[in-house]
């Protein structure tokens, strides 16, 4: 008498597995397919045997025929799950064969399971695998021993490919992985001396619920909005190519307006721009045969990642293709949204070295601004920066411990009294290793790890004891402007922080111009509003920085007690086209109708000194005065040109 009680468990097991295997839709990538192959091969597995044994127990009825064929089909299935088990290995490890004689490696490990399968088509005639006697018995042949012999070969080629591996995988891992292959091999010596104790079916359940806790992780792997891959799987990916040095051919889409579009739509409208942009994108991975996955990386970020041993199909046409499809503007909900992709082609790691800074270079594509076609990462990576940027929060830590945040100052000339009576103050960062950093670096990572906040009071001070000063009085300035970043802006201690800092160094509210930027305007605004508010009623005036940059919302701009509006630099690079100058005399129009006040950056030349004087702009700045100087040049450079 066998005993199936055990399959009926481990199938209910397997079932809801599947069921959670749907529902999480872990369909997409190398590792979830395999798992869900593995799965499916165990279900099938489970239900053969719980067949053959109820027809050996005599609990349903059914002729010789039908026993041989469930007893085959049990046999064909299983001698299939340890091979399957290696193939999912071999996915999580990167580690499939591949290379000059990758078709001989696959043909030799598919061997000794096309021997098992010839075996069992022979058994139909030779039953030397097994056989039912004539008392109706199922027996086992002579040769039934191969079937444990080629199952314990596939084990220990599968212990050796997890031991092989065994630094890619965070100790979780690891152990769910050795432990299904431990459970595999108890199971199997168990069952091969007390065949009626059928327990290999549940280990094998046991062994695939430990895994997709530990190593599938769902939650962490599947990005539950748009079905795509998430970022941690791709970190993942990429350190495992990285380990092993496996070519991955990958094509990045990094939304250049994200920011605004992040102000602008709803979640749920970014819920479904993002779904549509994961089925354009899945589509095309159609033409890579399942040789490629779509990953959502976050923050209008999307990876398609090719295995680069499949020919077929030209990267760069697809990378243009889908270049031109996601430039278009989408329908969502009635109006038009537009996703303005910055699209790179990669190849990690030949054209990046390390996966840490493959990542880096991704979160900065968007900042690099839009292109007209496709970028390649080996024309624009630059190894020094990206070095810099994976020890970014080292470097920031020691810089405000070392006191190595300095204050610069870039005098703003006021055309009405011809003369400087102002200044930006900017932040300057030297560090020992990598000399001076540029703050198009160091701020968005400060922004990011919350270091902004402790930068910015760094800043404030060095101001405040600078206008506190005697030299300061000298000069004849109305006020030194101060950036705040966004995070700052959010920050409900930030109104205290500065009056406190004013009381501390005896200055009037009026000394300080605080600067904010137009993304910041165009960001979550209770919290921001309130405390720019509570400043305008203590007496401290706003600017607006880098306006003509993000998405410009005159109503919510002229909602604001702002004083002055910067003209950023990039349109006065453009000031010399005829239909910028329209733009333009438009821009300078509507700003003065305010009541505000404006400062042009970026000026080099005399023509486009001319030219916005010529406007009646009230204050240049830019490198045709001066560049930031630091605080003893740049008294130096404004004593000198008061004599």
């Amino acid at each position: 008498m066998k005993y199936f009680y055990l399959d009926i468990s481990a199938l209910l097991v397997m079932l809801i597995l599947f069921i959670v295997i749907y529902f999480k839709r872990m369909f997409r990538g190398d590792i979830n397919r395999y798992f869900l192959l593995l799965l499916c091969v165990s279900i099938l597995t489970t239900s053969a045997d719980i067949w053959a044994i109820m027809l050996d127990n005599g609990d349903i009825t059914g002729g010789l025929m039908s026993r041989y064929l469930s007893h085959s089909l049990y046999l064909f299935m299983h001698s299939a799950t340890t091979p399957v088990f290696i193939l999912y290995c071999s996915a999580i490890t990167d580690s499939w064969v591949t290379g000059k004689n990758k078709f001989v490696k696959k043909a030799i490990f598919w061997l000794p399971l096309s021997v098992i399968y010839v075996m069992l088509l022979l058994n139909a005639t030779l039953h030397n695998m097994f056989y039912i006697d004539e008392a109706g018995k199922y027996v086992r042949g002579p040769v039934f021993i191969a079937f444990y012999i080629i199952a314990v070969i596939y084990i220990v080629y599968g212990l050796l490919k997890v031991f092989s591996c065994w630094h890619i995988f965070d100790l979780g891992r690891w152990l769910a992985l050795f432990s299904g292959i431990g459970f595999m091999v108890i199971a199997m010596v168990v069952q091969f001396f007390y065949p009626g104790l059928r327990v290999e079916m549940f280990a094998g359940a046991l062994a695939l619920l430990f895994m997709l806790m530990m190593v599938q992780k769902p939650e962490e792997m599947i990005d539950i909005e748009t079905g795509l891959l998430t970022l941690t799987a791709f970190k993942n990916l990429m350190f495992r190519s990285e380990k092993r040095n496996k070519l991955k051919k990958i094509i990045v889409f990094s939304a250049t307006n994200y920011q605004k579009t992040h102000a602008k739509y709803t979640y749920e409208q970014e819920i479904v721009l993002g779904r549509g942009i994961a089925q354009i994108m899945n589509s095309y991975t159609e033409l890579f045969k399942e040789r490629a996955d779509v990953y959502h990386l976050g923050s209008g970020r999307f990876a398609i990642v090719v295995k680069a041993d499949e020919p077929s199909v030209n990267v760069v046409k697809v990378a243009k293709q889908l270049n031109e499809i996601l430039d278009k503007p989408f329908t969502l909900e009635n109006s038009e949204a537009h996703f303005e992709p910055n699209t790179c082609v990669i190849q990690f790691p030949k054209d990046i070295p390390d996966a840490d800074t493959l990542v880096h270079f991704i979160e900065d594509l968007s900042s690099n601004g839009k292109t007209d076609g496709i970028v390649f990462a080996r024309d624009i990576f630059k190894q020094e920066r990206y070095d810099i940027l994976t020890e970014i929060d080292d470097i920031l830590e020691d810089a405000i411990k070392n006191k190595k945040f300095k204050v610069y100052y870039q005098p703003i000339y006021s055309v009405d009294e011809k003369c400087f009576r102002t200044a930006e103050a900017l932040i300057r960062l030297y560090d020992d290793k990598y000399g001076f950093i540029p703050p198009s670096l160091f701020i968005p990572a400060a922004e990011r790890s919350g270091a902004i906040l402790r930068i910015g009071e760094i800043v404030l001070e060095q101001v405040c004891e600078f206008i506190s000063s005697e030299e300061y009085k000298k000069l004849g300035l109305h006020y030194i402007e101060v950036n705040l970043s966004v995070v700052q802006c959010m920050d409900d201690g930030m109104v205290g922080n500065i009056m406190e800092m004013f009381d501390k160094y005896h200055i009037r509210t009026t000394d300080i111009n605080l600067e904010i930027t137009e993304t910041a305007v165009s960001d979550s605004q209770e919290i921001m509003d309130r405390n720019i508010n509570n400043l305008f009623n203590e007496g401290v005036c706003f600017s607006l920085d880098d306006f003509g940059t993000g998405y410009s919302n005159m109503h919510r701009i002229a909602s604001l007690p702002l004083s002055i509006i910067k003209i950023d630099k990039s349109i006065v690079d453009d000031a010399g086209k005829a239909s910028m100058q329209i733009v333009i005399e438009n821009t300078v129009k509507m700003i003065k109708a305010l009541g505000m006040k404006i400062v042009v950056e970026g000026v080099e030349t005399e023509r486009q000194l001319n030219q916005f004087i010529s406007l009646r702009c009230d204050y240049i700045q830019g490198y045709y005065f001066s560049k930031p100087l630091p605080k003893e040049d740049f008294v130096t450079f404004l004593l000198d040109k008061a004599s």
